[in-house]
C-alpha cells in the first residue's frame, strides 16, 4: 500500500448503521478526521453511545442537490459508502420502491457528487446477496444472480458505483461483504439474538440443521475498508469479497458461542422459519483481498464471538439483556 495518498479526511454514509458506526470508530482511532452522513430520520443510538468526534451531517441521499453541496463542502480524501436501505427484505410495492430509492438512486446521487467535487477515492460496500448461490467458494468476478430483492438492489448499486467511478476517473473499490457480526449489531439479528438468549437463559429457536453462513467480524470489515482506501494496487475499479473464507452452520456458531460464554441455552432446531436468504452454501473466496489489499481476517470466529460477548456484557453491566432499537441495519 506504499505510495497511496495520505488519508486525512473521510466521509462515511450510513454512519448511524451497524457497519457505518464501527467504521467511524475505526477511522477516528486511525487519526482520520471523520464526517458522518446520517439520514434525518435515522436513529443515532450507536453514535450517541460511542460519542465520536465526527462531524454529523443530516443528509438524505435521495436529495441530489443536498448531497452534492455537502460532498463539495467537505471535500474528503475518500468517501466510504456504507448506507443501506431501511427495509431489509422488502415485501410490498412501497417497500421495494423505498429500497430502490435508498440503495440505487442514493448511490447515483453520491457517485455524481463525488465526481463533480473531484474526489479521487470511493469505497462502496456491497453484499454477498448479489451473487447466485454456489456450492464452492465464490470468486470476486462470479456471476451475479441475486435471490432476493435486496440483493438485486445492492447489485444494481455496486455496478452503478463502478460505472460512475470509471467514467469520472475515480478510483473505486467495491467490497462485497458476507455475514458481518460484532459489537453494535442490531439486537434482532442472529448473533445478538444468540448472545441475548445465553445471557438471559432463554430457549433459542434455530432454523433447520445445515443452514450456514460465512461470518466475518465487523472489526475486520473496518480494517478492509481502510486498506481499500489506501491501496494503489489493482485497476481503477476493483471488486473484493470480504468474508472469513469459512462456512459455518448456525448450530455450530451457537455451540461456539456457548463455549465462549460458559453457559448453555436450550436449542430448538427447525423452530425458526426458513427464508430465501438461508442456504447451506455461499462462502467467500478472499484470495484477491489478500493479494491486492494484504487483507485477511485477524479474528477467528471464536475470537470475534468472545469480543462480541464481552462487549455485550459491558452494555448490560453483566445483568440484564441489552436491547437497542430493532432497525434493519
Amino acid at each position: 500500500m506504499s505510495g497511496a495518498p495520505p488519508l486525512h479526511r473521510a466521509l462515511v454514509t450510513g454512519a448511524a448503521g451497524f457497519i457505518g458506526a464501527n467504521l467511524v470508530q475505526a477511522l477516528e482511532q486511525a487519526g482520520v478526521e471523520v464526517h458522518a452522513l446520517v439520514r434525518p430520520s435515522s436513529s443515532r443510538w450507536r453514535l450517541e453511545a460511542m460519542r465520536p468526534a465526527a462531524s454529523i451531517h443530516q443528509v438524505d441521499l435521495a436529495d441530489a442537490p443536498n448531497v452534492a453541496d455537502v460532498v463539495a463542502a467537505i471535500r474528503p480524501d475518500v468517501v466510504f459508502h456504507a448506507a443501506a436501505s431501511g427495509v431489509h427484505h422488502p415485501r410490498t410495492a412501497a417497500e421495494r420502491r423505498a429500497t430502490v430509492t435508498d440503495t440505487v438512486l442514493g448511490t447515483l446521487n453520491l457517485g455524481e457528487a463525488v465526481a463533480a467535487a473531484g474526489i479521487s477515492r470511493l469505497v462502496c460496500l456491497g453484499s454477498s446477496l448479489e451473487y447466485r448461490q454456489s456450492d464452492g467458494p465464490i470468486a470476486d468476478d462470479a456471476l451475479l444472480r441475486p435471490s432476493t430483492f435486496r440483493g438485486a438492489s445492492k447489485a444494481a448499486a455496486t455496478l452503478l458505483c463502478a460505472q460512475l467511478a470509471a467514467e469520472a476517473g475515480v478510483r473505486a473499490v467495491i467490497l462485497r461483504l458476507f455475514a458481518v457480526y460484532g459489537p453494535w449489531e442490531t439486537p434482532t439479528r442472529f448473533v445478538p439474538t444468540v448472545m441475548a438468549a445465553l445471557r438471559a437463559g432463554r430457549e433459542l429457536k434455530l432454523t433447520r440443521p445445515g443452514i450456514s453462513r460465512d461470518f466475518v467480524f465487523v472489526g475486520d470489515v473496518a480494517d478492509a475498508c481502510l486498506r481499500a482506501a489506501s491501496t494503489t494496487r489493482g485497476g481503477t475499479v476493483e471488486f473484493f469479497n470480504i468474508g472469513s473464507g469459512v462456512r459455518t452452520t448456525n448450530e455450530a456458531l451457537v455451540e461456539l458461542a456457548q463455549r465462549v460464554a460458559g453457559v448453555r441455552a436450550r436449542k430448538i432446531l427447525d423452530g425458526y422459519p426458513e427464508r430465501s436468504v438461508d442456504s447451506a452454501t455461499n462462502v467467500a473466496d478472499i484470495s484477491k483481498a489478500w493479494q491486492l489489499l494484504g487483507w485477511a481476517p485477524a479474528y477467528s470466529l471464536e475470537e470475534g464471538l468472545l469480543a462480541t460477548w464481552r462487549w455485550s456484557a459491558r452494555q448490560t453491566g453483566e445483568a440484564g439483556a441489552w436491547s437497542g432499537p430493532a432497525e434493519p441495519r
